[in-house]
């Protein structure tokens, strides 16, 4: 059967066994909270230059090595992290992409269209194609660790899926009674599929994945959110 790592949003494990693997309220804003644009000192339409110099500028003033003594170092680092999440989005045509459809409704990202249907299905197709590059780079890392679990009958994963994993309704009463094999379109969706990202993740006979417990799964190499403006489903 297929179980969900988190509720909604997670990858779903076939095999011989499974195994998966923040803030706090001191602090003053949650990275989503942000207006990244306003942390970096930029307009909504910057460019990828302006915004590559900007980041360069402002983090050069942050470096502990210039900063004097006696400072308030607390609030520079605070400030050090809000400059690098922003940059790490900002600098990214997919993150940035993103970012602006889900706070903005629209992009001034010239490629992407405007808003609206138009610039999510740029999106997806963005968050797709570098789902797949991540997936040809792990190739030989996937070889190696499918040959080192099948030495000792550790972790193979037939199939994995990320998304919206709920049952349908009508497939909830089988699913819940384990009376068969569920299958994708037992599950509301959209999901996708992610076994060789999954089974890339297996160290030690574990699957390990990267992030801390507040990171998205869509984060991972190979994996992407399916439905990229449901919040619930990040």
């Amino acid at each position: 059967s297929l179980s969900d790592m988190a509720p909604a949003s997670a990858a779903a494990a076939q095999g011989g066994s499974q195994a998966g693997r923040a803030g706090t309220e001191q602090e003053t804003e949650k990275e989503e909270d942000l207006d990244f644009y306003q942390v970096l000192g930029l307009t909504f339409e910057a460019s990828d230059e302006e915004i590559r110099k900007q980041y360069h500028s402002i983090v050069r003033t942050l470096h502990p090595d210039r900063r004097r003594p006696g400072g308030t170092g607390g609030n520079a680092l605070e400030r050090f992290h809000q400059v690098q999440s922003a940059w790490r989005v900002l600098a990214d045509p997919t993150r940035r992409l993103l970012y602006d459809l889900r706070n903005f409704g629209e992009s001034s990202m010239s490629a992407s269209g405007a808003g609206g249907a138009e610039a999510e299905a740029k999106l997806l197709s963005m968050q797709r194609d570098q789902a797949e590059r991540d997936v040809r780079n792990m190739e030989d890392q996937l070889q190696k660790v499918l040959r080192r679990e099948k030495a000792v009958r550790g972790i193979l994963v037939r199939q994995a899926l990320y998304g919206d994993l709920r049952l349908r309704p009508e497939s909830l009463e089988e699913g819940l009674a384990g009376t068969r094999t569920l299958e994708a379109s037992d599950l509301v969706g959209p999901v996708l599929e992610v076994t060789k990202p999954l089974q890339s993740f297996v160290e030690q006979h574990t699957i390990v994945l990267q992030g801390g417990p507040s990171s998205s799964k869509a984060d991972l190499p190979g994996f992407y959110n399916p439905s990229p403006l449901n919040l619930g489903a990040a």
